[in-house]
């Protein structure tokens, strides 16, 4: 029988956490002939790989598919399940994230070929459980389904959460050099093709883990900084030139604006640290 869906599971030195996305998957509703998760470990094999492995037989998961490849990126990792995928749609899940135990099959029942499926999000602390209020839950709209883009530009920027036709992404894939930013540039380009947005019923989420480990929240040089984020201004600008909507090229600019203000906040709160370690120092000169 044909796969419906490729669940593609980016992980990068696991810890626990990974066996709740993986309990999460594995008990879904949806009949498992329907569905094929791909795991593209990133990174450091070992012993992740083989614990993974273990997993998989213990409990005798068959349409499970375990990828290793050396190189620690979650772009690759995701274009890696892209290439692999059999499925008519595909589903990004974090390693650090679950679903709800009908998640699968309510996206599917929503299906439609050029169309996103989008579901409501929980956000929740790692180890306490608290949950964080977003955008996204504030602004979800159960059951629902427009022609109109411009409706849900603040689901754009990422990836997790959405059922995306294959034949929707084509031949386009992350670029691999963002980190993070990559999911909001592979939306923007594929947001271009897209006819419709659809969404499912309250209470079937996708819980979303905040780590204070995990890549988002990790300091990075202010050079590299600036230079992904021209590098995801040019990838942005060079979309308007293509054909599209009026609309996606709205969400583009939009999209934009973001990128340049984050960028601008960013590089005055490095250069206040700085001032401030400077300051410092020469308060302790003699």
């Amino acid at each position: 029988m044909n796969k419906k869906i490729t669940v593609v599971v980016p992980v990068w030195e696991p810890g626990d956490y990974v066996w709740d996305c993986l309990d999460s998957i594995r008990q879904q509703t949806l009949s498992p002939e329907l569905y094929e998760v791909l795991i593209i470990l990133n990174g450091k094999k070992e012993p992740y790989y083989q614990d993974i492995a273990d997993y998989r037989e213990s409990h005798s998961i068959e349409n499970l598919t375990l990828i290793h490849t050396p190189i620690g990126r979650v772009s690759l990792a995701r274009n890696m399940g892209l290439d692999n995928a059999a499925g008519e749609y595909v589903l990004f899940v974090d390693d650090d994230d679950y679903l709800s135990n009908d998640y699968l099959e309510s996206m599917l029942a929503r299906a439609e070929e050029g169309a996103i499926v989008m579901s409501n999000n929980r956000v929740f602390e790692d180890g306490t459980d608290r949950e964080f209020e977003n955008l996204i839950s504030v602004n979800f709209r159960a059951d629902y389904e427009t022609d109109n883009i411009l409706e849900f530009r603040k689901f754009y920027r990422i990836v997790w959460m959405k059922l995306i036709p294959i034949k929707l992404i084509g031949k386009t894939r992350f670029d691999a050099y963002l980190q993070p930013g990559e999911d909001t540039l592979f939306m923007m380009e594929i947001l271009a093709r897209t006819q419709k947005i659809k969404t499912i019923q309250n209470g079937c989420f996708y819980h979303r883990r905040i780590r204070t480990s995990s890549m988002i929240f990790r300091d990075r040089a202010l050079s590299i900084f600036w230079k992904e984020s021209v590098h995801n201004l040019c990838k942005h600008a060079l979309l308007l030139f293509r054909y599209s909507p009026l609309a996606h090229k709205a969400i583009v600019v939009r999209s934009m604006l973001g990128i340049a203000r984050h960028l601008i906040k960013h590089s005055i709160y490095a250069l206040y640290k700085r001032l401030r370690l400077w300051l410092g120092d020469s308060s302790q000169k003699p």
